[in-house]
């Protein structure tokens, strides 16, 4: 792939998630990994340490999702589940899941 089809894929797939978010006004464009991640969360419903996904290391993806709780786009709870006394759960806003 040349840099020219690179570009030109990159702005196509920015393009697209720009779309998805209509409605919702993020303080700063994000970065690729940024939306990969919202993307992946919007499929899966939620993330939590240990849920069987993570983008490279637990932290990492908590550090991404606090980035997006910052710009608005996910909801951070805490909550209780199974052993763990507290789980915080990070979920996509519903006016930015995908109507499909």
């Amino acid at each position: 792939m040349t840099a020219k089809q690179k570009v030109r894929k990159y702005t196509q797939h920015t393009k697209l998630f720009e779309k998805k978010l209509k409605g919702v006004t993020p303080v700063k464009k994000l970065g690729t990994t940024q939306q990969s991640v919202f993307e992946e969360l919007q499929r899966s419903g939620g993330w939590y340490e240990g849920c069987g996904w993570n983008w490279d290391t637990n932290s990492n993806t908590t550090r991404i999702m606090e980035s997006l709780v910052k710009r608005g786009l996910v909801t951070k709870t805490v909550s209780k589940q199974g052993l763990f006394p507290w789980v915080v759960v990070y979920t996509a806003k519903k006016e930015t899941q995908n109507e499909e």
